[in-house]
């Protein structure tokens, strides 16, 4: 994740509520919705693997 784009929006959301904050919703969004990607496939890839060993 990008460095104090969590911290940048928290301190938009407590001090400035009124500022623009979708630029930082959405870069929250898109690495997490990345991570939840990588970890669907890395478990994927782990059962195939698992399966393939044991055939």
């Amino acid at each position: 994740m990008p460095k104090g784009n969590v911290i940048t929006l928290m301190k938009n959301i407590s001090f400035f509520p009124e500022a623009s904050q979708s630029g930082q919703w959405w870069t929250f969004v898109a690495w997490t919705v990345a991570g939840m990607l990588m970890l669907i496939a890395g478990a994927v890839l782990q059962q195939r693997r698992e399966k393939a060993f044991t055939s």
